[in-house]
């Protein structure tokens, strides 16, 4: 570009993917590889680099990576979900003419769908009125 070197948008999720921070690895991925290259092409990418430091750290990244992803919260909700071992959300998920961000399957009913809450629980428990006792 006019003289300048650059990458390709396949190498730079590679070299964002070695990141110490995994959270951030996931939201770097998840924005490049929308709607331009499948997460495996980052690994293809990695594979003609053998040697560079961060190749585990890419490879964890790429596990939660998912090009669906429509904003930078979703990533970081979905590295915490994976964190804490809870089920893993889906995205983008149709209901009608809508798209539900992150919904996951309540347990024990096969239709049912809840949204997962971004808010912390301290201020999910203030605002909805429940007391413990």
């Amino acid at each position: 570009m006019n003289g300048t070197w650059v990458t390709t948008a396949v190498r730079t999720a590679s070299d964002l993917a070695r990141r110490p921070n995994l959270t951030e690895a996931v939201v770097a991925l998840d924005a490049l590889a929308r709607n331009r290259f499948p997460p495996q092409a980052v690994l293809d990418v990695a594979a003609t680099h053998p040697g560079e430091r961060g190749l585990r750290r890419l490879r964890a990244a790429i596990v939660l990576c998912d090009p669906r992803a429509e904003s930078p919260m979703e990533p970081r909700i979905r590295v915490a979900v994976h964190r804490y071992r809870l089920p893993a959300p889906e995205l983008q998920h149709p209901l009608g003419p809508y798209r539900l961000d992150l919904p996951t399957r309540s347990s024990g009913s096969r239709s049912s769908t809840t949204v997962a809450s971004t808010a912390p629980r301290s201020a999910r428990s203030a605002t909805s009125g429940a007391r413990r006792t």
